[in-house]
């Protein structure tokens, strides 16, 4: 029996997992060698949040995460590009499992799916912003999208049977 969600626990849990989204893009940044940007792992928790609740509270939560995380951090010319590339993580993570949802273990491909089309929303910023250096950091995008696929893929499961331990699959 899958759960249904209401407005108000929806609304709660896009605060709280856009909050930690937040936390884990300002707080807990990697940075590149050469200063080429940084790994941070507010992509986990969009991915994490849009397996477990869904599309609505997967997007609020990346939205709110990272735009905020793009003015604490002084990146505001990246905002409208940030949009771009957060709604194509979410929007293909969950697309992919809503398409594979009879085959539990495929559906699964949508976090990899969401961490490679995350750069492409990047690359025209790139283009406008670094030149002829952009291949290299949307090359860095991509470490930090796989990277936080295989972090949120692994957690999933237990997490999800902690949550909903007699749930069927979602």
């Amino acid at each position: 029996m899958e759960r249904k969600f209401s407005r108000i626990e929806k609304l709660v849990l896009t605060a709280v997992f856009g909050g930690l989204c937040f936390l884990g893009t300002f707080l807990l940044a990697i940075p590149y060698a050469g200063g080429a940007g940084f790994f941070c792992f507010g992509d986990a928790v969009s991915l994490f949040a849009t397996f477990l609740f869904g599309p609505i509270v997967g997007l609020g939560t990346a939205l709110i995460g990272s735009l905020f995380s793009d003015l604490a951090l002084g990146y505001s010319a990246f905002i409208p590009f940030t949009i771009l590339s957060k709604s194509l993580l979410v929007l293909g993570a969950f697309g992919v499992k809503y398409l594979l949802r009879n085959k539990k273990e495929w559906g699964l491909l949508g976090f990899f799916v969401g961490g490679i089309l995350m750069p492409l929303g990047y690359l025209p910023a790139y283009l406008i912003f670094y030149g002829e250096f952009a291949w290299a950091a949307l090359g860095f995008d991509y470490i930090q999208g796989i990277g936080c696929a295989i972090l949120s893929c692994a957690l999933y499961f237990p997490i999800k049977r902690a949550i909903w331990p007699k749930s069927k699959e979602r």
